[in-house]
C-alpha cells in the first residue's frame, strides 16, 4: 500500500508499507498534505525494514537510509526522528529551509516566533487562534524560502497534560484521555515502551509489539484544533521574534540584529534535528561529500529570508503568568 503527500509542489514523499502504526507515524509529521494523487516523482521515499536493498544500514536500530541525485530513501519500522531533518535536506536543495518556530499570519502579516522546545509555542497558538485575521502556519515548523515568505507546515501538535488548560476541547477526545489515564497508569506505560524497546530489536522487522500511544505526550491533529480555513498556505514574513526563558522577573522585548537571529535559529535547528544530524554525518563519510556544503547553504537560505524582516527577542520569566505573557504578544503585535 501506497500513501502520498504533497508539500506545497516543493517536496513529494511516498510511503510503502502496510503497517498502519508506520502509516501513522508520518501521518503525525504529513497528515495535512496527503493527497490520492501519485506524483510524476518522489524526493522521499520510505519503505518497510524488510525491504531493504542499499543506503547506510543501522542494523541494531532496524533503520537504513540512502541517498542520491533523486532523493532519500528510507528503511525503518517506525516513523524515525529524522523525519523532519531528512525533509529538510531536500528543502535546502531547493533553496527553502524549515525554522523550528511557531508561525502564523494576522491580518496579511506573517509573523515567525523561533524558540527551543518547551518555550511555550504551542500555548501561543492557542492564543493566537482567537484574533482577526488569524492564520496557521504551524506549531513546530514552519517553511521559509530566500525570497522572505513562508510556507505552512501543520504537523500534528504534541499536547502534554500542561495544553488541556489552553485547549480545552482536547479533555473530551481520545488525546485527553490517554493523557488523564497516563496519570494513573504511569507503570503501565513504562513497561509497555521497554518491552517495544527489547522487541524492535530482537526481530528483524516489525511494527511495535504492544500497540498504541505511549509517550508522556499525545498527537493531535492541526485540523482538530484549527479550522481548515484557518491554515495558511503562503505569505510574506513580517515579524521573526525569537522566544527564550530567562532568570528575570518581567516579559521584555528587544530588538537583535538578523545576524543574531540567524545564530540563535540555526542553534535551535542543530538541537532539534540532533538524531537526523548522527544519521547525517555517518551517511556523508560514507558517500564521500562534506557536509559543511548543506549548512553553509542552510545558513544562507536563513539568512536571507530574515535579514528583510523586523528582529526581535522576546524574553520570558522561568515563572510566568499565561494570561500576561498572551496580553504582552497581543500588544506587541498590535504596536508593530
Amino acid at each position: 500500500m501506497y500513501i502520498y503527500y504533497n508539500i506545497h509542489n516543493l517536496i513529494k514523499v511516498k510511503v510503502g508499507s502496510d503497517s498502519s502504526e508506520l502509516q501513522e507515524g508520518y501521518r503525525h509529521y504529513l497528515r495535512y498534505f496527503e493527497t490520492k494523487e501519485e506524483p510524476n516523482y518522489v524526493q522521499y521515499n520510505i519503505q518497510e525494514f524488510s525491504k531493504l536493498s542499499d543506503g547506510v544500514h543501522f542494523k541494531s536500530e532496524k533503520y537504513a537510509v540512502a541517498y542520491d541525485e533523486q532523493g532519500i530513501t528510507e528503511y525503518t519500522t517506525y516513523a524515525n526522528h529524522a523525519t523532519n531533518f531528512w525533509i529538510q535536506i531536500l528543502l535546502v536543495k531547493n533553496n527553502l529551509s524549515f525554522i523550528h518556530a511557531a508561525a502564523v499570519e494576522i491580518n496579511g502579516k506573517g509573523f515567525i516566533f523561533p524558540a527551543p522546545g518547551g518555550i511555550g509555542k504551542t500555548a501561543l497558538i492557542s492564543y493566537l487562534r482567537n484574533l482577526p485575521g488569524f492564520k496557521f502556519f504551524g506549531d513546530d515548523f514552519v517553511i521559509v524560502n530566500s525570497q522572505g515568505e513562508m510556507f505552512s507546515y501543520p504537523s500534528d501538535f504534541s499536547i502534554y497534560p500542561y495544553h488541556l488548560t489552553v485547549f480545552p476541547e482536547i479533555k473530551n477526545m481520545k488525546a485527553g484521555k490517554f493523557l488523564r489515564s497516563r496519570k494513573y497508569f504511569f507503570g503501565y506505560y513504562w513497561v509497555k515502551k521497554a518491552i517495544n524497546f527489547i522487541a524492535k530489536r530482537t526481530h528483524f522487522s516489525s511494527g511495535p509489539l504492544l500497540k498504541g500511544w505511549n509517550s508522556n505526550y499525545a498527537k493531535v491533529p492541526a485540523e482538530a484544533l484549527i479550522s481548515t480555513k484557518d491554515i495558511g498556505v503562503k505569505t510574506a514574513i513580517y515579524a521573526t521574534v525569537f522566544l527564550e526563558r530567562y532568570t528575570g522577573d518581567t516579559i521584555e522585548v528587544e530588538t537583535v540584529s538578523s545576524e543574531e537571529l540567524v545564530k540563535m535559529v540555526v542553534n535551535v535547528l542543530n538541537t532539534e534535528f540532533k538524531y537526523g544530524i548522527s544519521y547525517f554525518n555517518i551517511l556523508t563519510a560514507s558517500l564521500g561529500l562534506n557536509p559543511n556544503d548543506f549548512y553553509e547553504k542552510q545558513r544562507d537560505i536563513l539568512k536571507a529570508a530574515i535579514s528583510n524582516t523586523k528582529c526581535y527577542r522576546f524574553k520570558i520569566p522561568e515563572k510566568f503568568n499565561t494570561q500576561t505573557y498572551f496580553n504582552h504578544i497581543n500588544n506587541f503585535i498590535k504596536s508593530i
